[in-house]
């Protein structure tokens, strides 16, 4: 797909026709990128700085805290972002991201923009809607899931409705919730084991953990994501790397 890549992300969505679109945002030597898989589909973004980061779906973080999605420039000063594109009966490129007046989000539909005044400065965008705060504790659309958080993640996806959702780690092990419901559980994961996505985790001996089940060892990295497709058929994900074979 492309060579010389210095970041990169890639995500999954299924829009509202039922269509799907397994999509990469990418930075290389020549500037910004997207690419889609159905179609396939490139796009070039020229106003994306030199040694910006990609940080999610069409959405790039400059080294001095210009973060722009799809060609716009969404805030200035931002130091953590993530972006995110969902569909329910239409699209949403959202992004939330943190500056030096606190926590916010953008949804590029609309344009809608939101902010959290229980997010601080300092704080960390951690996936959609959700930040970890600098005393640990994890915010997810302006409630507190939890306190003492390690590590997290945080996805929207829509079924039949919709699931405000965040995969995470404190010192008692591996959890999840489902705004929707308010819907909690936990896992047994290692100490020092890090949230990579929906509902996976990854221990420090490199084993990797989805939904409870032990998916594979040795693994490097890893990112999950769940998605739904046209036939409602439900998919958890994991994209992985292990050291190759001598």
């Amino acid at each position: 797909m492309a060579n010389g890549v210095t970041s990169a992300t890639a995500h999954r969505y299924d829009d509202a026709t039922g269509a799907w679109h397994n999509t990469a945002t990418y930075v290389d030597a020549s500037g910004a990128h997207y690419y889609d898989a159905n179609g396939p589909v490139r796009l070039t973004f020229s106003d994306v700085p030199a040694g910006s980061q990609a940080i999610g779906y069409l959405a790039f973080l400059s080294s001095t805290g210009d973060l722009r999605q799809n060609g716009t420039l969404v805030a200035t000063g931002v130091t953590s972002a993530t972006a995110h594109r969902y569909d329910d009966t239409t699209w949403h490129n959202t992004a939330t991201y943190v500056d030096a007046s606190g926590g916010h989000y953008f949804d590029a539909n609309g344009p809608v923009r939101l902010s959290y005044n229980n997010v601080p400065a300092g704080s960390k965008a951690v996936g959609y809607l959700a930040f970890i705060t600098p005393s640990g504790d994890l915010v997810l659309n302006g409630t507190v899931v939890d306190s003492g958080v390690l590590s997290a993640t945080a996805q929207r996806y829509d079924d039949a409705t919709w699931h405000n959702t965040t995969t995470y780690v404190t010192a008692s092990g591996g959890h999840y919730y489902d705004a929707n419901g308010s819907v909690r559980r936990s896992f047994t994961v290692p100490s020092g084991s890090k949230a990579v996505g929906h509902l996976a985790f990854l221990a420090p001996n490199g084993d990797l953990s989805v939904n409870g089940t032990s998916v594979d060892t040795g693994v490097l990295t890893a990112s999950a994501q769940h998605y739904d497709d046209s036939t409602t058929t439900t998919h958890n994900t994991v994209t992985y790397t292990t050291a190759p074979a001598c």
